[in-house]
């Protein structure tokens, strides 16, 4: 984050991320903050899916 100080090199710092986390991505990422979030959507949606089938 140190490297990342001035408004430009955070917009720069968000480009980088948001390549390289749209790569593994679930859902189309307007912000590199949505990725933690979306997978865990992702991942306790299958498990709920899962686990009512099941009862």
């Amino acid at each position: 984050m140190k490297h990342y100080t001035t408004s430009g090199q955070m917009d720069e710092k968000e480009r980088v991320l948001l390549d390289l986390y749209s790569e593994y991505s679930v859902i189309k990422l307007s912000k590199s903050d949505e990725f933690v979030d979306s997978w865990k959507n992702y991942i306790e949606s299958g498990f709920i899916l899962e686990n009512q089938a099941e009862s």
